[in-house]
């Protein structure tokens, strides 16, 4: 998820000639025990540091931006997934 939203964070700055040296975005995941025991991933956290210089107007849009990445939305809205096997 991280590389997707990152993809949409230098997309949005390369649009707007915003220099990305210094940027970086960091994913971090937690994981808690479901009510049989099994861990499970509980919560996704991205952190995009701005670089030095970044436009103080942009930075929620930054925000918005990151927040449209494709994997995320899947993970919302999760696809029915069907699994078969087949003999030759």
């Amino acid at each position: 998820m991280g590389t997707c939203a990152g993809i949409y964070v230098l997309s949005f700055c390369q649009q707007r000639n915003i220099s990305t040296v210094g940027m970086s975005l960091t994913q971090r995941m937690e994981f808690a025990a479901d009510d049989s025991g099994h861990k499970r991933l509980s919560k996704v956290t991205l952190d995009i540091m701005l670089p030095v210089g970044f436009p103080e107007k942009y930075r929620n849009a930054i925000v918005k931006t990151a927040e449209l990445c494709s994997v995320k939305k899947v993970i919302l809205n999760p696809p029915e997934f069907e699994i078969t096997a087949h003999l030759p």
